[in-house]
């Protein structure tokens, strides 16, 4: 699962961007949460992307979207799977811990949640 670039905030004046250790700690985070679906097939081009919105305590403010359906849309039940297994990590992964004085970075997040990362690939 990886993080992808910093969204820029959307409020006037530069907002502090995250640190690499920062980032990897809420990708320690989201790997105690998230499970690859078992015996998908390609597992390794199942990539999830979603948008997660975030209130300053670290809480979903609003539910995550999926941003790549089309495969969900081809009904591709592989690609359903790991998209709602994704799904349910971030929900019980919430509430998150990151910098309070860094929201602006981190308020909305795209996610990445690729196999061949928890696979070691």
């Amino acid at each position: 699962m990886r993080r992808s670039e910093p969204q820029r905030a959307r409020q006037a004046g530069p907002a502090a961007q995250l640190t690499m250790s920062e980032i990897d700690a809420f990708k320690v985070q989201m790997r105690r949460c998230w499970s690859v679906p078992a015996g998908a097939a390609n597992a390794a081009s199942l990539v999830v992307r979603i948008k997660v919105f975030l209130r300053p305590d670290g809480s979903l403010s609003q539910p995550p979207q999926l941003i790549n359906n089309s495969r969900l849309l081809s009904g591709d039940s592989y690609f359903r799977a790991a998209a709602d297994s994704a799904m349910r990590a971030i929900r019980r992964c919430a509430p998150f811990r990151m910098p309070a004085d860094k929201y602006a970075s981190w308020r909305e997040i795209d996610l990445n949640f690729d196999p061949r990362e928890m696979l070691g690939g």
